[in-house]
Parts: C-alpha cells; structure tokens; sequence
C-alpha cells in the first residue's frame, strides 16, 4: 500500500492480485475508516481461503460475494498469470460469477479503456454468457459491444500499450469505450451475485 498527498487531499494505492485500487480521502472518507473496511476485507478473504462447500449455506451475505472469490482466487499462482487456465478449469457457476466480479471491479475501478489494457480482458468473452446467466441480458449485450468495440480499435490502443502510466493515462483521450462506461455503471446495480451463488452452492468450495 503507498500512500501521498496532492493539495489538500490524500491518496491510497493498493493492489490486489492484478487489480491495482486508488482511493482519495475526499471521496472515501477518513483513512482510519478506509483502513478499518480494508483490514476487514482482507481478514474475510483469509477465512474463506480454503472454502469447503459444506461451508458455503452458512455464510452471511455479506461475506458470501467475497468468499467465494477468495477461494478461487487461492488457486492461482503468485503473479496471477495462470488465473484465466484456474478459472477455466472450473464448474460454469464458478466461471460465471468469477468473470462477472471481475469485469465489474475493472470497469469501475478505470472503465472499459482500463479493462482492455488489463490481462482481465480475458474474462471478457466469458462475462458474455456469466451476465446471462446472472440474470443480466443488458450487460450481457455491452460486453458484446465492448470486445467487438476492442478488436475494431486494437491498434489505436496498441500504440499506447508501452506499460507506462502515462501512455496508458494519454489512451483516454481517444474515448473509445466512453458511451459503454456510461450505460455499464448503472445497469451493474441489480445484478445479485448472493442469489445466484445460493442457487448453485454445490459448486462453490473443495
């Protein structure tokens, strides 16, 4: 985790696997609350890193989304990098929720432009047939749009690709996904992961 300062607000930096997270005190309130939801974040992702199925009907909702992620997350390697081989080796609900939660946490943490610079594209295709099943037809369909809306700017977005922030801050400017980011965010409110985890608990654990 880093931490600094820009005028008069304070900024934090923390990643988690491949998802790097920026939070400024303006907008997520005291760093004392910042520090205390993520500490309990990261004690509910140790619980549950060895998750049984047995153990799956008793947990509470609030713990069930990220339970069910940490245990698929424990399965990859230490860079992540065989994380699309982990997840696709695994029961289609697992596939379902995995790519969805993970579309979701990109497109808002930096919309389609950051999810399509990511090694999370991979989800992408995936995330198709998982909003469906989520009950989600509509974000189904963006993310349709999204990878077509991708492979037709590939090589406007390549020219960025040279793994500095800058140029991937400058790739932007080109507002290729910005009409997608605005329909994603609000259509993201009713999807609900807890109901369709409790319908499938079976495949969710060792």
């Amino acid at each position: 985790m880093s931490t600094w300062t820009r005028g008069a607000s304070s900024f934090i930096l923390w990643r988690h696997g491949d998802y790097n997270m920026l939070y400024s005190d303006s907008l997520a309130g005291s760093f004392k609350q910042f520090e205390a939801d993520t500490d309990a974040y990261f004690e509910t992702l140790e619980k549950y890193k060895h998750l049984q199925t047995d153990w799956v009907p008793e947990i509470p909702d609030n713990e069930l989304e990220d339970a069910v992620m940490s245990w698929m997350w424990n399965k990859f390697n230490e860079d992540w990098s065989n994380q699309y081989e982990v997840i696709s080796t695994l029961p289609k609900s697992c596939q379902n929720v995995f790519s969805c939660r993970t579309i979701i946490d990109e497109v808002n943490n930096g919309g389609f432009n950051q999810l399509f610079f990511n090694s999370s594209r991979q989800f992408a295709i995936m995330s198709i047939d998982g909003f469906l099943a989520l009950g989600s037809p509509q974000l189904s369909s963006i993310m349709e749009e999204s990878v077509v809306l991708y492979w037709h700017n590939k090589e406007t977005l390549d020219a960025y690709d040279d793994g500095t922030l800058e140029s991937f801050s400058a790739s932007y400017k080109e507002k290729i996904f910005d009409n997608l980011d605005e329909r994603f965010y609000p259509a993201c409110e009713s999807l609900d992961y807890i109901k369709y985890i409790r319908l499938h608990t079976a495949f969710f654990g060792d």
